[in-house]
C-alpha cells in the first residue's frame, strides 16, 4: 500500500512493455493526480475491481496489447473523467452492460483486434458525452443486437473486417451516426428498413 506513496503530483505514468500479469487495486490508489496511464504491451489478464477508484482525474487509459479476456463489473469504477480507453489487441471474448460501469465522458473506445463474436449495443448507452468513436474492427463479430430502447452518442463506428452477414435494424440506437465502416465482412443482405440516421 506504500506504492507511489509520495508521488502526489504525478500526471503521466508509463508502465508499457513490461511483464505485468495483473492489476491490483492497491497499485495506483495513491496517484490522485494521474491523467495519463500507459499499461500497454504487458501480459495483463486480470484487473481487480475498483483498481482505479481514486483516479478521478484520469483521462487516458491504455491497455493495448495485453491478455484480457473479459471486462468485469466495476473494473473501471471511478473513471468519470476518462476520454480515451484503449483495449485493442487483447483477447476479449464478451462484453456486457456493466463492463463500462461509471464511464460517461468517453470520446474514443478502441476494441479492435479482439475476439468478440457478439455485441448488444445497449452497452454503449450513456458511455459517450458527445460524438463518440468506437473501433470494433478485426474481431469475430457475427451478430449485433439492439435493445431499441436506448440511445447513444456514437458518431463514428468501425465494424470492418468482421464476419457480419446481414445489415438490419442493429443501428436503430445510433441516432447521430455520421460515419459507418462495415467493409470486408460477409454481408449478403441489407434490410433497407434499418433505422440509420
Amino acid at each position: 500500500q506504500e506504492l507511489f506513496i509520495n508521488l502526489n503530483s504525478l500526471v503521466h505514468l508509463k508502465l508499457g512493455f513490461n511483464k505485468l500479469q495483473f492489476i491490483k487495486k492497491s497499485y495506483f490508489q495513491n496517484l490522485l493526480s494521474l491523467v495519463y496511464l500507459y499499461l500497454n504491451d504487458n501480459q495483463i489478464s486480470f484487473i481487480e475491481a475498483n483498481s482505479f477508484t481514486n483516479q478521478i482525474k484520469l483521462e487516458r487509459l491504455y491497455l493495448r496489447n495485453n491478455a484480457l479476456k473479459t471486462i468485469k463489473y466495476q473494473t473501471f469504477k471511478g473513471l468519470r473523467s476518462l476520454t480515451v480507453l484503449d483495449l485493442s489487441y487483447n483477447e476479449i471474448l464478451t462484453l456486457d452492460k456493466n463492463s463500462f460501469f461509471d464511464i460517461n465522458q468517453l470520446e474514443i473506445l478502441y476494441l479492435q483486434f479482439n475476439k468478440l463474436t457478439y455485441i448488444n449495443t445497449n452497452i454503449f448507452d450513456g458511455l459517450f458525452e458527445d460524438n463518440g468513436r468506437i473501433d470494433l474492427s478485426n474481431n469475430l463479430l457475427r451478430y449485433m443486437n439492439s435493445s431499441h430502447r436506448t440511445r447513444n452518442n456514437v458518431k463514428y463506428l468501425n465494424l470492418a473486417n468482421n464476419i457480419l452477414t446481414k445489415v438490419d435494424n442493429i443501428f436503430v440506437d445510433f441516432r447521430i451516426l455520421y460515419e459507418l465502416n462495415i467493409s470486408n465482412n460477409l454481408i449478403k443482405e441489407i434490410d433497407f428498413n434499418s433505422d440509420i440516421q
